[in-house]
């Protein structure tokens, strides 16, 4: 068996193109394709478990997005609604806004435990 150095299928060793993509380059014998990594960033799709798929092509409009972030880290429950739509899309740009509404819950979390101690402390300190 060989692979086809375009794509990765595999071919038969009398094969002179890759049936999948019709490259009629030179095939190397008994290698297996490159798996995760292409320098142009195609055949490597980041939400398979970094396995190869040859018919990824990047989203050329994704990337981390500062305003998801924000708008996710303000509004947390929208920041999860954005990475539950965009996920499939632009992965880059649900992750920023799932990373800003993880944000956001964390300092909600934190300034409701400063408010609570705070009050708690108030109330007591009245008693004696």
């Amino acid at each position: 068996m060989k692979y086809c150095t375009k794509c990765g299928a595999q071919m038969e060793d009398n094969d002179f193109a890759c049936s999948r993509c019709g490259f009629s380059g030179q095939s190397a014998p008994n290698t297996p394709p490159n798996q995760g990594y292409n320098p142009n960033n195609q055949g490597y799709n980041p939400n398979n478990q970094g396995g190869y798929n040859p018919n990824y092509q990047q989203n050329p409009y994704d990337a981390p997005s500062t305003g998801y972030g924000v708008l996710g880290c303000l509004f947390p429950i929208v920041g999860l609604i954005i990475y539950a739509v965009e996920n499939s899309k632009s992965p880059l740009k649900a992750k920023s806004a799932l990373k800003g509404a993880l944000w956001g819950i964390g300092i909600f979390v934190g300034l409701y435990i400063i408010i609570f101690v705070i009050i708690s402390g108030a109330v007591f300190s009245s008693f004696y």
